[in-house]
């Protein structure tokens, strides 16, 4: 596939013809031009676009030089920020990636081409086809605005979306200090910032620990928080170290949260009986309440760690974020997931009654990723197998600091 600019006289006899019915073309254009699409019409739209907005129309190519896709484009020089419309692809061809990849090349022409920051478009929500197309080629939904439009007895919201080039850890979604199961050399720790003075970790094994004092991101904060997933120490056998660390060292106090109170009792006997760490060097609490936390899920994991094996419901810049920690079982988790929403699970390559192995795991994976949900796999252990496993699938590794 490639992106050309748009030719009138061989493009539009082709594209025209997708166009297939009146609600189609509207969910299209808002009906902005006229039902069945006429040249003169269609070629007078795309002028005044150019005129009024800078906007100038490209096709998606075959091999062939056959247009497949669609989109005009614009950039707002002042704000650094690209803007897709009109996009629509052959409607013989859907349900073969065809818009994914179409999105994914007109996103690299406005980031290389046009230097764009971050580029935007707009979908009616009952256009679940095309938010999924979006999804899936990295766009989030960043707002709605509701009964814009009316077709027939119908009416329709309007999702904004995004993709931006921040970095994740600017766009508040998770970062991982390490993606490896427990005999990994960098064990899974994942991190966000709810705001300038905090820095939230999942679980700290003592890899992590290590990782970030080679970093600036616990020097820059007046606050750590550690959410606790289970008391396996390939999970937590770094937080009495962080403890003395930040209190002895950089003044700064950490707070431990425990999902329940079993896995409290247990933590308490880590920190204070076991490492002796300074009682004026933490807080630990089964009790705490921030906008960015949801709720603690319970899970099934190791059978002498019943009752006491949790995941984490995070808000994180008004996005669900849905992390297991270590699991047998993905159920307690599916309900929470929907489309939009990040979902960062476990997954093995080995077989196991206290892991999600990786082939099981695959059509869930498949399912939540045509839904819209974000998939992203941790706590991995033959890295590259798992890689190649789901390949294709829409899913990805945990984003690495």
């Amino acid at each position: 596939m490639r992106i050309r600019p748009y030719l009138p006289e061989w493009d539009f006899p082709v594209i025209s013809k997708w166009i297939t019915d009146p609600r189609t073309h509207a969910l299209w254009c808002a009906d902005l031009l006229p039902y069945p699409p006429e040249p003169e019409a269609f070629h007078k739209k795309l002028h005044a676009l150019a005129v009024e907005h800078g906007d100038m129309p490209y096709v998606a190519a075959d091999e062939n030089g056959q247009a497949i896709g669609f989109f005009c484009y614009a950039i707002h020089p002042e704000t650094d920020t690209g803007f897709f419309k009109f996009v629509m692809t052959d409607s013989s061809r859907r349900g073969q990636g065809i818009g994914r990849e179409m999105m994914q090349l007109a996103v690299h022409y406005a980031r290389t081409v046009t230097k764009a920051k971050s580029v935007q478009l707009c979908v009616f929500s009952v256009n679940e086809a095309a938010k999924r197309c979006y999804q899936h080629a990295g766009f989030r939904q960043t707002g709605c605005t509701e009964a814009v439009f009316r077709y027939a007895d119908e009416i329709w919201d309007r999702c904004h979306m995004e993709l931006s080039d921040q970095k994740p850890e600017a766009a508040h979604l998770l970062q991982f200090l390490g993606r490896g199961s427990a005999f990994a050399d960098a064990q899974n720790c994942a991190f966000f910032s709810p705001d300038a003075e905090k820095l939230v970790l999942l679980d700290c094994p003592m890899s992590a620990f290590h990782r970030l004092r080679q970093t600036e991101l616990i020097t820059q904060k007046k606050e750590i928080i550690v959410l606790v997933t289970h008391p396996h120490s390939d999970h937590v056998g770094g937080i009495p170290m962080l403890i003395h660390y930040a209190y002895y060292v950089l003044g700064i106090p950490v707070t431990v949260i425990a999902p329940n109170e079993a896995v409290l009792a247990d933590l308490q006997y880590l920190i204070d009986r076991m490492d002796g760490c300074d009682p004026k060097g933490y807080h630990l609490t089964a009790d705490y309440h921030a906008p960015w936390l949801c709720s603690a899920v319970p899970t099934v994991h190791a059978p002498q760690l019943e009752n006491r094996c949790f995941g984490w419901h995070l808000k994180i810049a008004g996005t669900d974020v849905i992390y297991t920690g270590d699991t047998a079982t993905a159920e307690p988790f599916l309900p929470l997931l929907h489309a939009g929403a990040y979902f960062y699970t476990e997954a093995a390559y080995y077989p196991s009654n206290v892991h999600l192995q990786i082939d099981a795991l695959l059509p869930v994976i498949r399912k939540l990723c045509a839904a819209g949900v974000h998939v992203y796999l941790m706590h991995l252990d033959r890295e590259a197998e798992i890689a190649a496993k789901i390949a294709n699938t829409g899913a990805a590794l945990a984003p690495l600091f």
